[in-house]
Order: structure tokens, then sequence, then C-alpha cells
């Protein structure tokens, strides 16, 4: 971990129609895919270039950074659920919800991890996503508990389902689907018949 102050993290939003011009050659981008490669660069989810260019440009995208010294240490990225059909085998409204953001990745620099930066982007991102009229906001989490421990207690998400993130025979990478609803108010639960069976391609 870092020895630093988190008082000196600072958080901005990524304007799409600003920031990323000339990708993939702008330093937030690159900077974005080198910390994501740094967890994911061993996998099938590592080195998309080309799923992260259409994540991050897409002009609904809600893409906000941590910056330390001047350097991003750390990010999330959500875009409309319906931008990215493949993660689930029945994107049904119904289930997700007809307004649903999907939490495409949070990511934080391995040597800033357990310092709240990752829990402040993800508080961001759902007010951002409650800013714009989202109901709920999908994300697959790890199956470790000691990842997402702090994420479920504190927003009791719906556990929609588990799936397989690994196209390698016996290879396994488990996650499981979980939809915060933006307005706790109105959290509701979910039934074992509404379970979505899920992949990613």
């Amino acid at each position: 971990m870092a020895d630093f102050d988190p008082g000196e993290v600072t958080y901005r939003f990524l304007d799409p129609k600003h920031e990323f011009g000339g990708l993939p050659d702008s330093p937030s981008f690159e900077r974005m895919i080198e910390i994501s490669n740094s967890v994911w660069g061993e996998t099938d989810a590592g080195g998309d270039t080309e799923f992260f260019e259409k994540v991050f440009m897409d002009p609904r995208a809600m893409t906000y950074v941590a910056e330390h010294n001047g350097q991003i240490v750390g990010y999330v990225n959500a875009v409309p659920a319906e931008l990215v059909p493949d993660n689930f085998v029945e994107a049904d409204s119904e289930k997700i919800g007809n307004k649903s953001c999907y939490e495409h990745e949070i990511n934080v620099d391995e040597e800033y991890r357990g310092t709240g930066i990752g829990r402040k982007l993800l508080s961001l991102a759902l007010n951002e996503a409650r800013h714009r009229g989202y109901e709920n906001l999908s994300c697959h989490s790890d199956e470790d508990p000691s990842v997402v421990g702090h994420m479920r207690s504190r927003y009791n998400p719906r556990v929609i389902g588990k799936y397989n993130w690994s196209e390698t025979p016996g290879e396994e990478l488990n996650f499981w689907l979980d939809v915060i609803d933006v307005d706790p108010s109105h959290a509701r639960g979910v039934l074992p018949s509404e379970s979505l069976v899920l992949y990613r391609k």
C-alpha cells in the first residue's frame, strides 16, 4: 500500500467528448488500460482495447478517475446496460431494471488498494446514475467475499446469478452479478425464479 494522505487524492469526471480525442493515444486511456491489465492482463478479460474504447467513448459513459500527484490511480466506468448485451444471457429489463446501467469496471492501482478509493469511486458512479435517472446499477463482483464484503454490506444488492468469465478450458474465474438500486428507499429483493444465467463472450 502506498504511503500517502488520502486527502491528497482528487476525483474528477471524464467527459468522453473531450477527454479521449485521438484514442487510443489519450494518456488517460492508456493509464486506465495499464491499471486494468495489471489485474486482467493474463486472462481472457485482459488486453481488450477495442471493448475499452467502446465503453469509454460512448457519449453516455460515466467515468470517474482518482488522481494522486497528477497521475490516475483508480477509475470507475459505467454505461447503459443495453450497450453490453453480451454480458447477459438474457438482458431482461424486468430482472435487471429497464433503466439499468452497468458498471463495466472499477479498478485501483495495486499500491493504492485498501484505502477507500474504490468505495469513493463506486459512490460517485451511483450518484451519477441517480442524477441521470437510472433505477439501478448492475455489476459483476469477484466471488471472494473479502473483495465485495463492504459493497454488499453497504448497498445490499440483489445478487442475480453466477457465471464463469473464462473461455479457457479448465480455467474458472467465477463472478456474481449484483444489482444495486440507486435509490435505497426502493431497494427490493429478488426471487430465485428471477435468476439470470450469465456469460461473457
